[in-house]
């Protein structure tokens, strides 16, 4: 069992980006490494909290829908014997660790945290162990779409669970909303690596951008508490 210390997980719930390119197009050059970049940034993130993170990419999800892989990877974590988990996927480039941090803070008085995005989806999914077994149709839920926030917060609503929100943060789906992103965070430090990255299009010299996946291996960081 995880010490007093340890008993809140985190769950990166992402695609490997030569999987998520092929479904997912962000930029019309060098979208696998736009991709690598935001999901290496989420990873970071994840990391600079000091809690335990586990990863499930594609090779380790299982089920046939979108909600069924993704309750059987938050199954997986309590199973561990963690209480609390708090997920993120890799599409979110304004995530900061302080959202995270807040998650969890929010988990010891709440059965469930959620970060709204602006399509009425969410960011960041955290949730008790007590309050993911008494929602047991929750992969049942319209994922990947603009009811699921909504729907979230009914089905915890009716087993009168309470609900705390985040901010509201923009996650990256289409090309055009990578546009706006680059165009509205001047100062951030993931724009400027991306800038770097797309000035290929224009200019042959910047072919030779090198990244370093930072997520080569399952797990990094704190171990969890016993096997996977």
């Amino acid at each position: 069992m995880p010490n007093s210390v340890a008993h809140t997980a985190i769950l990166f719930f992402a695609r490997r980006p030569a999987v998520e390119a092929q479904e997912k197009t962000l930029a019309s050059v060098h979208n696998e490494r736009v991709l690598q970049h935001l999901r290496d940034h989420a990873w970071r993130t994840a990391r600079a909290t000091g809690l335990p993170c586990l990863i499930v990419d594609e090779r380790r999800q299982q089920g046939t829908t979108f909600g069924e892989r993704f309750t059987h990877a938050m199954q997986q974590v309590f199973r561990q014997g963690y209480r609390q988990l708090i997920a993120i996927g890799g599409d979110v480039p304004d995530l900061r660790k302080q959202h995270i941090q807040r998650a969890a803070d929010l988990l010891r008085q709440h059965d469930w945290v959620l970060g709204p995005d602006l399509r009425g989806g969410a960011y960041l999914i955290a949730c008790t162990r007590e309050a993911f077994a008494k929602n047991p149709h929750l992969h049942t839920l319209p994922w990947q779409t603009s009811y699921t926030l909504k729907s979230l917060l009914q089905s915890a609503r009716r087993r009168q669970q309470s609900v705390a929100l985040l901010s509201v943060l923009h996650d990256l789906n289409h090309g055009s909303d990578l546009s706006e992103w680059l165009a509205h965070h001047g100062q951030h430090r993931l724009r400027s690596l991306l800038q770097s990255l797309l000035k290929t299009v224009s200019n042959p010299a910047y072919s030779s951008v090198l990244f370093s996946p930072l997520l080569s291996h399952f797990y990094a960081g704190r171990a969890p508490p016993c096997a996977w």
